[in-house]
């Protein structure tokens, strides 16, 4: 038994004893200090130097969407790093250690920050605490409203001046927060602006930088800064990333632009550069290049159509056309169509077609595409004997969206025409869109049609039955003809679609996939030729290196960048 007095001071009472008490607070610290190592630990991990700051700043704002070529708007970003202590330290003075290393350390961070942003910063608080040798300074941008000097206007109003203060201030609540932990080797740095405002207009820089970023036009911003670090040029010490920025920007716009007007200066740029305008109204124009004229008509057989979306300010959508040649894509000819209610798409797309017929390519064979109704007909009317071949890939996503979907279930097939047209399918056999629950009428099926087993093997035969062609013989050697072919692969996917009771699964894909007017648009039997290609992934990475190559250094680019980038920077590289 251990004495009343372990239990209590003279003025409060416990449940525990001493000693439980101090075993618990030995533990807890012991738990504390164990977090706060693993934490050090990672944050020494993922630390970077001080002359990465201004970098990561600037790439950070870079990827944000919804801001102007000015990389300003209305949405903020927020931050969280840490940097290597002797990596600023390296930086500093014999004056800045005299009158206070911490403070000079976080000025340094707080500049590098202030290079990548843009932004000034001034310094508001500072705190320290002594436990933990550690300072925490907090920096507020300098167009905060909360920066505002409120002056008492003269009361006589003839002698006000009225004028507009130097300093427009915004509601960004931008601010730094700095903290040095001189016992880990450690700074803590919390970045915040809510708001990307314009930047005070600092751009000027010395004569020998302005004239570097004139001749390096072809690089990025964040490289030509670095540059300009490395070699210390005039003006070096002070210069940055929106600086870089600012005349990297003017540099590059006397590549291209032409007219303050984008779609104008595009056109124009096109002509300069001997690009052939197919087409221009209001709805969109269109332009061919040089592989039109170039390539044998022996090869102008196959061509694959797709588009792409969010590569310009206009909101211009960006059609492709390649010529197939060996596998190998060819870009033939771009379309821009504008957006907005009412388009007529497949007037315009058709349009687009029949010139480049006009042109060139009136004996196309095989016309590659993802389902899109638009392409489609238009391909149809212009091209009415060449194959129409979906990409399989495709076909396979949208055929695991649709099953793979919880969504209310709605049926539109008839199973008589189903029967009339395949002797295989039960006219008797259809989806129950409605049915009873606790005598409730009229409540739809929101079930999944069907599980992921059986949608691997439903897509497996879906992929067998798009390679199937007359000239390739069956597993017992017999070569079936188109309608023999389709015979036996609708009643497969019929036979299992009845065994697994998949009603609404099977209407889904006689709908879309197996009838005979869907299924000559990707089967390989329906084409006389077995085209080289199963998938669309040519103009798709055609795409993805314009947008991941190119685009990328630019924020919704003006439709006369985009036309350089095309001609510059695609068909002159392919060509």
């Amino acid at each position: 038994m251990r004495p009343c007095s372990d239990f209590a001071d003279g003025s409060s009472t416990w449940r525990r004893c001493v000693r439980c008490r101090k075993s618990s607070a030995s533990a807890r610290k012991r738990a504390r200090k164990s977090a706060s190592d693993a934490a050090t630990a990672f944050d020494q991990e993922n630390a970077i130097s001080v002359d990465n700051v201004s970098d990561t700043i600037y790439n950070k704002i870079l990827g944000l969407e919804g801001l102007n070529d000015d990389l300003e708007g209305s949405i903020g970003f927020h931050l969280d790093f840490c940097v290597f202590l002797d990596s600023v330290i390296e930086h500093l003075s014999e004056e800045d250690n005299s009158t206070g290393q911490d403070l000079a350390v976080a000025n340094v961070i707080a500049n590098a920050v202030g290079n990548g942003s843009g932004y000034s910063y001034v310094h508001k608080t500072t705190h320290f605490i002594e436990a933990t040798k550690t300072a925490t300074f907090s920096y507020w941008c300098n167009s905060r409203e909360d920066m505002a000097k409120r002056r008492k206007k003269i009361e006589d109003v003839s002698k006000q001046r009225g004028t507009e203060p130097y300093i427009v201030r915004f509601p960004c609540h931008g601010q730094i927060s700095i903290k040095v932990c001189q016992t880990i080797g450690l700074v803590f740095v919390k970045v915040q602006h809510d708001m990307l405002h314009p930047r005070p207009e600092t751009v000027s820089v010395s004569a020998e930088i302005r004239d570097y970023i004139t001749t390096s036009t072809t690089q990025t911003v964040p490289e030509i800064y670095q540059t300009i670090k490395e070699k210390h040029l005039d003006g070096y010490e002070h210069i940055t990333v929106k600086q870089v920025y600012y005349w990297w920007t003017l540099a590059a716009r006397c590549e291209y632009q032409r007219s303050d007007d984008e779609l104008l200066s595009a056109k124009t740029y096109l002509a300069e550069h001997h690009q052939e305008l197919l087409f221009d109204n209001e709805h969109g124009f269109a332009f061919a290049t040089k592989f039109l004229d170039v390539l044998p008509d022996a090869v102008l057989l196959e061509l694959m159509v797709d588009a792409t979306y969010n590569t310009n300010k206009q909101k211009y959508e960006l059609y492709g056309a390649l010529a197939i040649v060996d596998g190998t894509g060819f870009p033939v000819s771009y379309l821009f169509l504008a957006t907005g209610r009412n388009r007529p798409v497949t007037r315009v797309i058709t349009e687009w077609f029949e010139m480049l017929k006009t042109k060139r390519l009136e004996n196309i064979q095989t016309f590659y595409t993802d389902k899109d109704l638009a392409q489609i007909n238009a391909a149809r009317a212009t091209w009415p004997d060449a194959n129409i071949q979906l990409c399989l890939w495709h076909v396979k996503r949208a055929v695991e969206q649709k099953l793979s979907s919880r969504a209310s279930q709605q049926s539109r097939y008839n199973p008589q025409d189903a029967h009339r047209l395949c002797s295989v399918i039960d006219e008797m056999w259809q989806p129950i869109v409605f049915h009873s629950i606790n005598n409730v009428s009229n409540k739809r099926i929101t079930q999944q049609i069907c599980n992921k087993d059986m949608r691997l093997e439903i897509k497996s035969m879906i992929e067998r039955h798009f390679n199937r062609h007359p000239l390739i013989p069956n597993s017992d050697g017999v070569f079936l003809d188109s309608q023999q072919i389709w015979n036996e692969c609708v009643s497969e996917i019929y036979s299992y679609c009845r065994q697994q009771n998949l009603d609404f699964a099977w209407a889904y894909l006689w709908n879309e996939w197996y009838s005979p007017t869907q299924w000559t648009l990707w089967a390989r039997s329906s084409s006389n030729e077995i085209s080289i290609l199963r998938t669309t992934m040519v103009i798709e990475s055609h795409w993805r290196m314009i947008k991941r190559d190119h685009l990328y250094k630019f924020n919704r680019p003006r439709l006369d960048l985009l036309c350089f980038v095309i001609v510059q920077k695609v068909i002159t590289n392919v060509f």
